[in-house]
């Protein structure tokens, strides 16, 4: 009876590291998968997904802004309370070749604003020497747009829209 009361816990103890393990492997199936998908959805912007979750930052104003590629947008206070807003999380690119070429990051889904509902941004790309987040201004209420400078930008779609010779 000893002998067989081992068995079951030897047997209950394997059964549970079975389990864990089972679940730590879904775990990373379920990640691979997120992770595989946003490639996917991002394929024609590979270059903007090597910099995913870098993070940039300007001051403007009174407040901070922080926008974090494929990430989040935020805003700081700097006096007073010092209140982090989350302006939105990233949503998805957006490129446009109505007068001119123009490439987006657009944010949606922050935290709540007011009646007015979520608050959302969009950071216009344009083509510069280094990465840099370069201002931002609220357009409409709880709607922000801000500009943000990379070399990711400098595509041929954007010389022949701007007029730059292509060598």
């Amino acid at each position: 009876v000893v002998e067989n009361d081992l068995n079951v816990q030897a047997l209950r103890a394997r059964l549970s590291d079975l389990r864990r393990a089972q679940s730590d492997a879904s775990m990373s199936v379920s990640s691979a998968q997120r992770e595989l998908g946003e490639i996917e959805q991002n394929s024609d912007h590979l270059e903007i997904l090597a910099m995913k979750d870098q993070c940039f930052e300007v001051v403007d104003g009174k407040f901070s802004y922080t926008l974090c590629v494929m990430g989040d947008v935020r805003q700081k206070e700097l006096e007073g309370g010092h209140n982090t807003v989350t302006l939105g999380s990233f949503n998805r690119i957006e490129e446009s070749e109505e007068n001119g070429y123009t490439m987006k990051m657009l944010f949606t889904d922050g935290q709540y604003c007011h009646a007015f509902g979520a608050w959302k941004a969009e950071a216009k790309v344009d083509c510069g020497a280094e990465n840099k987040l370069k201002g931002a201004s609220e357009p409409s209420t709880c709607s922000y747009a801000l500009a943000f400078e990379s070399p990711l930008a400098c595509t041929d779609k954007y010389a022949v829209a701007h007029g730059i010779p292509l060598q």
